[in-house]
């Protein structure tokens, strides 16, 4: 089911993946090796953490797109086609906006155009990890996906959520959403929204995958 919700002004998609894909790509990753994930991408290994923001002690790995283009599991398409949702959608709440306010167009209108992905990269926390407050450049729609979640994470002051910000702080306005995903949960967002990860106590890992994704016009 696709959840399209705006708690301040941009609009964000959540969607609930295949668990039976998420286990094959969780099982993908553990099982690669210590001196590929160890090896820097400028190297020919996976490791990304040297271009990324997280204060992290795990491994922030390279997600090659053969796997993800996997045609039995591979969880590309799923991906790209919540890309082409997020775009109709945004497109067309303009629009609405814009015939009641302005009755102008849409600038650099996004529906139909074509998604693809540029990066996507996994990030395997661990207590007292966390991503700072940060956003993401040269794309333009960025998402996160949950791929494991320790169980009982989650409480009152928190802990391992993922929070994502617009605008500033007032009486009358909402400038911060704090999110809960589960595995499976997949958040799409524009590119330049800040966001960050907050660091979690106990056992287990927290495990993610982040992604970005630039949307061209169809030839």
């Amino acid at each position: 089911m696709d959840n399209f919700f705006k708690p301040f002004g941009p609009i964000i998609l959540e969607q609930q993946l295949s668990i039976k894909k998420i286990n094959w790509l969780n099982n993908l990753i553990d099982q690669v090796p210590e001196e590929v994930k160890s090896k820097s991408i400028d190297d020919g290994g996976l490791d990304m953490q040297k271009y990324l923001s997280g204060n992290i002690i795990g491994d922030q790995i390279a997600l090659p797109k053969h796997i993800l283009y996997d045609p039995i599991n591979g969880i590309m398409p799923d991906i790209l086609n919540g890309c082409e949702k997020y775009n109709d959608y945004v497109s067309d709440t303009v629009k609405e906006y814009h015939g009641k306010k302005s009755k102008g167009g849409v600038l650099d209108d996004p529906k139909g155009k074509k998604p693809e992905m540029i990066s996507a990269w996994v990030n395997r926390t661990y207590a007292g990890d966390f991503n700072p407050f940060h956003r993401h450049y040269n794309c333009d729609i960025s998402g996160v996906l949950a791929l494991m979640i320790p169980e009982n994470m989650y409480d009152e002051r928190g802990s391992g959520e993922l929070n994502l910000f617009y605008g500033e702080d007032s009486k009358y306005n909402n400038h911060h959403v704090r999110l809960q995903p589960k595995a499976g949960t997949i958040y799409y967002f524009p590119e330049w929204m800040t966001h960050a990860v907050n660091p979690f106590r106990g056992e287990g890992e927290r495990r993610t995958m982040a992604f970005n994704v630039i949307c061209k016009d169809q030839k």
